[in-house]
């Protein structure tokens, strides 16, 4: 049984690009309307606070740990979106943040296509809770 419409299907680990990372598309945030749901309106604005400030801070903070090539900053941070992707239930770009888990721990740069995705599907992730987070104005 359904909870919520879908706008498309979640990605699959059978959709991949060229660095063996999903393709990213819209996230579907049907799960994360149904937390926002059980949190309450109080709980909603603190929970939807947090997410936007936990991706801010990975946003901020991922490019400035590639560039640098401190691969353990890309572990910490990629793990923090995996965690926070996967709870509003963007799994293509925990996937992703997965994939890049993955490549930090090796000795080698991330390859510079799985970090734009890495970083395309953050971008798309913190606009879409923007959108949700903006009031939506009072009927007249």
């Amino acid at each position: 049984m359904s909870h919520g419409r879908r706008s498309q299907p979640p990605a699959s680990p059978d959709h991949t690009g060229p660095s063996g990372a999903p393709d990213l598309v819209t996230p579907d945030l049907a799960t994360l309307d149904r937390l926002l749901a059980l949190a309450g309106p109080a709980g909603a604005r603190e929970l939807m606070a947090r997410l936007q400030e936990d991706l801010a801070a990975v946003a901020a903070a991922l490019p400035v740990a590639a560039a640098a090539g401190d691969r353990l900053a890309l572990r910490r941070h990629s793990h923090v979106l995996i965690a926070v992707a996967g709870s509003v239930g963007d799994l293509a770009l925990s996937e992703a943040a997965r994939a890049l888990n993955l490549v930090a721990h090796a000795p080698d740069p991330p390859p510079a296509p799985l970090l734009r995705r890495v970083e395309q599907g953050l971008a798309t992730l913190r606009a879409a809770l923007a959108a949700r987070a903006a009031p939506q104005g009072d009927a007249p």
